[in-house]
């Protein structure tokens, strides 16, 4: 009977060593996986699809950098379909080519210039039907530091450039019609010679101060404008487009004709405090030009709240096989991430004021924002559906290199601890930092005295405590809030350390991998001894 089972033991016996080493080598490997950090949400490109290394985006016209598509697809496997609006950035981009672009999902707004319908539509973004529009603003790095300064191409601010690259959901795409026998003009939206066709800006020689660029031109009286920058908004037509502002709430407005020209000229916009003055002849227009051109705006008005979702996307492999990197180093740093949320909160706070206050919007993931008087929201279903976990303020260590703080009453990722560094007590320290003397063989850990150097922990004698360098075996004791007087008060969350609750820190799953490891590797040896017994 021994001998029979002799090859059934030693095929379980590889088995169990084979799974032993295979769990091992899950437990160091990086794991890549996506998360909330503060307000913004952090998409791994695990397939290598979101940032594609060269070449356009499958299926995506002018995809470039950034596959929003499939950027939105990796999205929603982790978030609810509760947003209006995706903004999605990268940290690095296989392509030298940096666009910044705005995607219409859905269309079925009637006057405004754009087709009913779309080239996609909702389900292409992995979207039930709620999102609107999907933004690529491309690189962080192409970003400048402070949302409040002028870009050098277009001289606009860069929130405004987010809010223009949402505009595109509504705007420029209109035609006029000043009922002269001529028809339906482009005349108001930016003209590319080249192609022969309009783009989705308004023309240089189109008075507005819009986000959506146009000039704001003064009428020297002489038969000379003036053209300069300034402080840029949705204008009142831009309102009336999206749906915010009645059609005989809109003033009326005028062009410059240059040369005879029927086309507006190349977009663009001009930066403040470069005017510049030419010759043309002036058109007056009102909205009912407008509505002649493209018919009356149906639905008449949309809603003026809107949930708007910030991600950054990153790669976990390098863009060139022939070079690979650490993969480590492409995980999206603090100031990245701090970067978009300065973005992010300056949008929000933009948007009143730069829709006459006719519009709101909720740039938090939780979608827990109501707007404001003059255009309330509504939380998202999301909102109400986990409880808090913790009070706002409260920081901590997830093991022993992510710092976490709580906000809006869960705990978010807030900094990564480098090679050199530590977490303790939800900061990121050196051991020079926290008061540790190299030459005496402390860790930034270990919780020692103040006498021998350490500092932030606070420690004294009295909370038990022993000044030889606390080491994790000394015995740490009830009085200094571990609860586990064997762990050594060690910040990996183990076993309901007094850094982390077992239930909350993370180390429940890490301690069922580690347990199964263990207990196939146990497994093997108690076969194996078995085996031997048998035999003998």
């Amino acid at each position: 009977m021994s001998f029979a089972f002799a090859p059934l033991r030693s095929a379980w016996r590889v088995i169990v060593f084979a799974l032993f080493f295979l769990f091992l080598f899950a437990a160091v490997s990086p794991v890549f996986a996506d998360e909330d950090v503060g307000e913004i949400a952090l998409v791994a490109d695990t397939l290598g699809t979101i940032l594609p290394a060269e070449g356009p985006c499958p299926n995506m016209l002018f995809g470039q950098g950034i596959c929003v598509n499939e950027a939105a697809m990796a999205f929603y496997r982790t978030h609810p379909d509760n947003y209006d609006v995706l903004i999605f950035f990268a940290n690095r981009v296989g392509i030298p080519l940096d666009v910044k672009l705005g995607f219409p999902v859905q269309q079925e707004i009637r006057g405004i210039g754009l087709e009913t319908g779309s080239l996609w539509g909702p389900q292409h973004f992995g979207s039930g039907g709620r999102l609107l529009q999907c933004v690529n603003m491309g690189a962080v790095f192409s970003m400048n530091d402070n949302p409040y300064a002028l870009g050098f191409l277009p001289p606009i601010t860069g929130v405004e450039l987010l809010a223009h690259e949402i505009g595109h959901h509504w705007l420029a795409w209109i035609m006029l019609d000043l009922d002269d026998g001529r028809g339906p003009l482009d005349i108001l939206r930016g003209y590319d010679y080249q192609s022969e066709s309009p783009n989705g800006h308004w023309s240089g020689y189109h008075s507005t101060n819009s986000v959506m660029y146009g000039n704001i031109i003064v009428d020297n009286g002489d038969g000379t404008f003036t053209s300069d920058g300034g402080v840029r908004q949705y204008s009142q037509l831009d309102q009336y487009l999206m749906g915010l502002r009645a059609p005989e709430e809109v003033e009326d407005m005028f062009y410059v004709v240059v040369d005879d020209d029927l086309h507006g000229n190349p977009a663009g916009a001009s930066a403040p405090g470069y005017p510049w003055t030419y010759s043309g002849a002036r058109v007056s227009f009102g909205i009912d030009d407008v509505i002649r051109a493209n018919g009356p705006r149906v639905p008449a008005t949309s809603i003026c709240h809107l949930k708007v979702a910030f991600a950054l996307v990153y790669p976990v492999q390098s863009f060139d096989p022939e070079t690979p990197v650490d993969p480590a180093t492409l995980y999206p740093t603090p100031q990245e991430i701090d970067k978009i949320d300065r973005y992010r909160q300056a949008l929000e706070a933009w948007w009143p004021g730069g829709t006459d206050n006719r519009g709101s919007i909720d740039t938090t993931l939780s979608g827990c924002g109501l707007g404001t008087a003059e255009c309330p929201g509504s939380p998202s279903p999301q909102c109400f559906e986990e409880p808090a976990d913790c009070e706002d303020g409260e920081q901590r260590c997830n093991g022993l290199t992510l710092a976490q703080l709580c906000r809006n009453q869960h705990w978010v990722t807030v900094d990564t601890c480098v090679e050199s560094e530590t977490c303790i007590d939800g900061a990121c320290y050196t051991p020079d930092e926290d008061g540790d003397i190299p030459s005496d063989g402390d860790v930034p850990e270990d919780g020692d005295l103040p006498v021998d150097g350490d500092v932030p922990d606070g420690d004294a004698p009295a909370d038990g405590d022993k000044p030889d360098g606390d080491l994790p075996a000394d015995g740490d004791a009830l009085v200094d809030g571990d609860p586990d007087p064997i762990d050594g008060n060690l910040p990996d969350g183990d076993g309901g350390s007094s850094i982390i609750p077992p239930e909350n820190d993370g180390s429940g799953d890490g301690c069922k991998q580690t347990g199964a490891a263990g207990a196939l590797l146990m497994a093997w040896i108690g076969l194996a001894a078995l085996g031997r017994r048998r035999a003998a």
